[in-house]
């Protein structure tokens, strides 16, 4: 899985890998998307025009097909969407790991299936890039307690 991890790299080449550990059951990491390429919506503060919709998760419609171009489909229901994944988002990169992880994987282990969401976490100083960093390199220490280890079935 580390090969994976190190390609995201060469997809991505607006973001930088930082600390990181590969556990049996998890993966903790630090991604850093370079500040000017991360997608922001506008809002009215920003001066965007007075008609321009503030809460888009109501302007999405449910169907997929879009009436005015003939029955096409777009990912999210709407062409041109401002909620689209962008290519340097979170999501989008994580989902690329994952995805390509599990294609690999599953020729070993047929089974395989990650958790389908992620947690993330904004870090915003270097005091808490400190302290996110010393918990990925201890992780590995906490493996012994962790109730997905197979020594700790016979404990249970």
């Amino acid at each position: 899985m580390n090969k994976y991890w190190l390609e995201l790299l060469n997809s991505f080449p607006e973001i930088k890998l930082d600390e990181y550990i590969i556990m049996p059951n998890h993966v903790h990491g630090i991604i850093v998307i370079r500040r000017h390429l991360i997608y922001q919506m506008p809002t009215r503060n920003n001066q965007t025009p007075a008609d321009t919709p503030v809460n888009l998760i109501n302007q999405i419609p449910t169907d997929t097909k879009n009436k005015k171009n003939n029955g096409d489909i777009f990912r999210s229901g709407i062409k041109n969407n401002p909620m689209e994944m962008k290519k340097n988002s979170l999501g989008k990169i994580i989902r690329y790991f994952k995805g390509l992880s599990t294609y690999n994987i599953r020729h070993i282990y047929p089974g395989f299936a990650w958790q389908p969401r992620f947690h993330d976490w904004v870090i915003r100083n270097q005091g808490e890039l400190n302290r996110i960093r010393n918990y990925i390199i201890n992780n590995p220490l906490a493996w012994y307690k962790d109730w997905n280890n197979l020594k700790n079935f016979n404990n249970v």
